[in-house]
């Protein structure tokens, strides 16, 4: 099943950022897959990294509304922390008078927490 239409871009021997935004075609399935098609252009070495897809139109995404286990029976949601763009969609720091700022680092995909009292603000 094909989700959108193929893109194309030109190569070069310089690190470079691409992005293609699509429409998706057709209902999702969960066991889809993304591919890079790198054809018969010689032997050079290409590197892909930090490729993400997200929702970025159409009906937003409640990330506080109650949600059914995922497919695996997995009650975390983004558990991988690499939803959003700051990595940390569906996740909320706080309790009570008690506060926090979150980060995740790109590289380590590692979940870091600073907790603080509202009251001292």
């Amino acid at each position: 099943m094909k989700y959108s239409n193929e893109e194309s871009f030109q190569l070069s021997d310089e690190l470079k950022n691409y992005e293609f935004t699509f429409e998706m075609l057709n209902e999702t399935v969960i066991a889809s897959r993304l591919e890079f098609n790198l054809g018969a252009n010689g032997t050079n070495p290409v590197w892909i990294g930090n490729v993400r897809v997200e929702h970025i139109t159409g009906t937003p995404v409640n990330e506080d509304a109650p949600k059914q286990p995922l497919p695996n029976g997995n009650h975390v949601y983004n558990g991988t922390l690499d939803q959003g763009m700051d990595r940390l969609m569906f996740w909320n720091c706080s309790a009570g008078d008690t506060a926090a700022t979150a980060s995740v680092s790109e590289d380590a995909r590692e979940l870091h927490i600073v907790f603080y009292d509202r009251r001292n603000i």
